[in-house]
């Protein structure tokens, strides 16, 4: 890019996916690997589509270095890096598109358009669109992750799932080649009955060669079921251990990852565990077997004729061909299925959680048609991965029909010529027609793979994020004892991904023994605050210091969580006691420190006046509580881990005037002990503050500093 190119960052408005679209082509071109759904989240894609910072923001999550320019048709002939063009269709529509670059022999640039797929156009066309003039360059740095790359993270990881079932699965696989050995027994003997024993009249053998058979084929069954518990046992340990792993994997991930996903799709996520194990289990079960039954027929078949042989194993590479010819279209089919799905499950929670608001304005049809809808287009995608499999399946099938007539007339036809004799014939049918069979199984395993390696992808997608604080590398450098005494905010300022800035250098204190009061209109960002004080959300630019000392970006995650305690606007209640619901435990000295709470703070007699004290289930979300109750309880849940530095957000807002008197004298006492930050968009609860700020347009201004007498 030459130096007259101006470099800018704009917010320019797409109304449609065709950003991420050409983002994610934009990594695919780089060999790296992502999907629609995560650079949608990470970009901040919403009904409104994206804007070119919010692709600039998620390139550079993705390891791609990402600026903007403002440049001019010249300048975009000579550019060597791939680049996202903002365009202004002939609707006013935003639009992007991805340049590949320009070819100097057709004199025309290589435009990648959601939309339409790969063209070329020439100047003027270009120009006729790009009325802006805005691009995106586009170029990957250190921290990019090729698909090969990635690929070998997903085996280990894999790999590492399985390492302790490495004993249980040889056991099965060993006992599945003796299974396969013994399967012939029947073949084998038939063989010989026909051929040697009873022209021969040798009555003793045949007694003998019965009994022998009686024993092998017990001993199959015998091993299979002692193969079966080993599988069953492993089922269960794996099960387990993957579980765990993602729910731990799972509680640990940034508060945002959890802002951005529906509760459907984390059930479903953790429901794909299943298809993995079955998988599992497949290939340490059946698929092992079949292919030992096609590996030891084989050889069985060649030592009595290689032509039948061949025709016989002619299966596999006829149905290899037919499962890669429908590899894609399953994988895709597969990953929509689970997708709408998911989709589908989220739906349907939802409006189950809503049912007293969809209830109250008389809306039960049409949500009802909402959930008939997801469910609709979840079946369709079923539906349609049915018919795929269902195609598949009957391709296998007649092409097994015709390899089995085969075998059967080859057989028929060099018995009449005398080339086999009678009971060879009876083995060799009973072999090679019962090969396709396995042949059939084991290509059809594709179908089993591929529904796995979806579900594998869709939790790999979750078990790659980092942890919540993992990336924080200075935080052996600093000495943080817990003790808290003062939080200085300079010059915050944040943005949700894509979005104009919410924030702009705001600056506060809170100290230990005041309290402080942030005052502002709904949606002016002083919940967003607390957020991120909480170290729930990344700050763009500012600073938080703690203690004059401390870096709040650099202080562990857990120790300052302990530190600080939350009442949040949106409280949430389990499905328990009031008692497990404040101390948030079931372990018995617990539930004696929240007694002990309730009398410190005179909360007793309130708490006395449920059925069963502070030992009354409150119900689902609370279902037996009123907006107050939940908020008293909330404030208690805070204080019971002792902090430091108390945040309250709209805590006040749904108590009664006597109540909201009792928690504003609550709070004055507990001001000595602590520091208090207090949003609130009521000036008479903002009264008990030390310091009232005031949230206006991004901006927080010291609006009164007062001495408080009650």
């Amino acid at each position: 890019m030459e130096k007259k190119a101006k470099r800018t960052l704009v917010i320019q408005q797409d109304i449609s996916d065709c950003g991420v679209a050409c983002l994610l082509s934009a990594i695919r071109y780089f060999d790296g690997n992502n999907n629609l759904e995560n650079l949608r989240k990470l970009s901040g894609t919403d009904g409104m589509g994206t804007t070119l910072l919010g692709l600039c923001q998620s390139s550079e999550k993705t390891g791609i270095d990402a600026e903007g320019f403002e440049a001019e048709i010249e300048h975009l002939i000579n550019l060597k890096e791939l680049s996202i063009l903002h365009l202004t269709l002939e609707n006013d529509l935003e639009h992007f598109v991805l340049n590949y670059g320009y070819d100097s022999i057709k004199k025309k640039f290589l435009i990648g358009d959601p939309s339409k797929g790969v063209e070329f156009w020439d100047e003027l066309t270009l120009l006729k669109l790009w009325k802006s003039k805005v691009l995106l360059t586009l170029t990957p740095n250190k921290n990019f992750i090729k698909t090969k790359t990635e690929n070998i993270v997903k085996r280990k990881w894999f790999i590492s799932l399985l390492k302790d079932d490495y004993n249980i699965l040889l056991s099965a696989t060993f006992l599945g080649i003796v299974i396969a050995g013994l399967g012939l027994s029947t073949a084998l003997f038939t063989q010989k009955l026909v051929d040697e024993i009873i022209p021969k009249q040798q009555i003793s053998k045949m007694i003998s060669g019965f009994g022998i058979l009686f024993i092998l084929l017990v001993a199959k069954s015998g091993i299979s079921f002692l193969r079966q518990l080993f599988l069953l046992q492993q089922t269960k340990d794996f099960n387990e251990r993957i579980n765990g792993s993602f729910i731990e994997k799972l509680l640990h991930l940034p508060k945002l990852f959890f802002d951005s996903r529906k509760t459907g799709d984390l059930i479903s996520r953790l429901n794909d565990t299943m298809r993995i194990q079955r998988s599992v289990a497949y290939l340490s079960g059946t698929f092992i077997i079949d292919f030992l039954v096609v590996v030891i027929s084989s050889v069985y078949l060649f030592s009595f004729h290689y032509s039948i042989a061949l025709t016989a194993l002619t299966a596999i590479p006829l149905m290899g061909f037919i499962a890669w010819k429908y590899n894609d279209k399953i994988i895709t089919q597969n990953t929509s299925l689970m997708s709408s799905y998911a989709n589908n499950e989220s739906n349907y929670i939802d409006t189950i959680q809503g049912i007293n608001v969809i209830k109250s304005a008389s809306k039960e049809n049409a949500y009802g048609a909402k959930i008939k809808g997801h469910f609709t287009i979840f079946q369709t995608n079923s539906l349609t991965l049915g018919k795929t499999g269902n195609r598949f399946n009957l391709i296998v099938e007649v092409l097994a029909t015709i390899i089995i007539i085969s075998i059967m007339a080859e057989t028929a036809y060099f018995t009449l010529e005398k080339t086999l004799k009678i009971g060879e014939m009876m083995a060799i049918l009973s072999i090679g027609i019962g090969i396709i069979p396995s042949c059939t199984r084991l290509m059809l395993t594709n179908l089993q793979i591929q529904e796995a390696k979806v579900a594998y992808n869709r939790m790999y997608e979750f078990a790659s994020i980092d942890a919540e604080g993992k990336s924080n590398s200075l935080i052996e450098k600093y000495e943080w004892d817990g003790k808290f005494k003062k939080l200085e905010i300079k010059n915050l300022s944040f943005r949700f991904a894509g979005r104009r800035q919410l924030l702009t250098n705001v600056s506060l204190e809170v100290k230990t023994g005041k309290i402080v009061a942030l005052l502002g209109e709904s949606g002016c960002g002083k919940s967003t605050i607390l957020q991120v004080l909480q170290k729930f959300y990344d700050k763009e630019f500012g600073y938080i210091i703690i203690n004059d000392q401390f870096n709040l970006d650099n202080l562990p995650i857990t120790q300052w969580r302990k530190t600080i305690s939350v009442v949040p606007q949106e409280i949430k209640i389990f499905n328990c006691s009031i008692l497990e619901n404040i101390c948030l435990s079931t372990i018995e000295t617990d539930l004696k420190d929240v007694f002990a709470l309730c009398e410190e703070h005179g909360l007793q007699d309130y708490f006395n006046q449920f059925p069963q004290g502070l030992f009354t289930r409150v119900g689902e979300d609370g279902l037996n509580l009123s907006g107050g109750q939940k908020q008293i309880l909330a404030l208690l849940r805070a204080l019971y881990s002792k902090p430091q530095l108390l945040l309250l957000d709209e805590a006040t807002a749904s108590l009664d005037p006597k109540t909201e008197g009792f928690i504003l004298n609550l709070l004055i006492k507990l001001k000595e002990k602590m520091g208090i930050l207090l949003v609130t968009h009521k000036e008479s609860t903002a009264k008990i503050a030390d310091e009232v700020y005031e949230v206006e347009n991004g901006i927080a201004k010291n609006s009164r500093s007062l001495q408080v007498i009650l």
